[in-house]
């Protein structure tokens, strides 16, 4: 596999846009290339450049080639240095795209950025819902990430119901702004076969771009 990591891109008037997704292929550079969504997401507050961080960055995989690590500098706002992040995603996770699934008030937001270069906002009413199908082929306890941009400025839910059981709720906290994005995580119990998901609103306000399932 190989894996291609950009800083950032720039927007039609010249501004710094992007740098949130690895670009990977899968078979030694032959055919087709995919995103997949970074494990870590710089702050990006000063769209400027000024002190704007993810200059320096290494990932890796795992032995067992489960697992790609990264590691970037992250601009502190508190201390004004910079930080080292470390984070990680599964690389053959389950990926499913919010503006595929069943929506019901909200709206779909153009966001380069996004999986699939568009996310799901305004879930903002009590009738408001993003409902995932997904199909896994054992039962049992399922790790789902959920990529997600919250530019509130305080941390905020959506509650969270699988198979139309007992409601939960998936925390998310504040995000730079709204475009960049985070990284949310829930267990989840599945039934083999075909399982729903189904997100609404909560406390606050986010958008989805993304829901990622895998078993460690």
């Amino acid at each position: 596999m190989i894996v291609v990591s950009s800083k950032w891109a720039l927007d039609a008037s010249g501004n710094i846009s992007g740098g949130q997704n690895f670009v990977v292929n899968r078979n030694l550079g032959s055919g087709s290339w995919e995103q997949l969504p970074y494990a870590v997401t710089y702050d990006s507050a000063d769209t400027e450049g000024g002190t704007f961080s993810g200059f320096a960055q290494g990932f890796d995989s795992s032995a067992d080639a489960k697992t790609l690590y990264q590691a970037t500098n992250v601009e502190n706002l508190t201390t004004t240095y910079n930080d080292v992040r470390v984070g990680s995603i599964p690389i053959n996770a389950q990926q499913y795209e919010a503006e595929l699934a069943s929506l019901t008030d909200t709206s779909l937001v153009t966001q380069p950025d996004a999986k699939g270069g568009s996310k799901v906002g305004n879930i903002n009413n009590a009738t408001s819902i993003v409902k995932f199908t997904v199909q896994v082929a054992t039962a049992g306890n399922y790790t789902m990430n959920v990529r997600y941009d919250n530019g509130t400025g305080a941390a905020s839910t959506h509650t969270v119901s699988v198979n139309g059981g007992a409601l939960s709720s998936v925390a998310y906290p504040a995000t730079p702004n709204w475009g960049r994005f985070g990284w949310a995580q829930k267990t989840i119990a599945l039934v083999a076969g075909t399982n729903t998901i189904t997100f609404t609103k909560g406390t606050g306000f986010a958008e989805l771009d993304q829901i990622q399932l895998y078993q460690p």
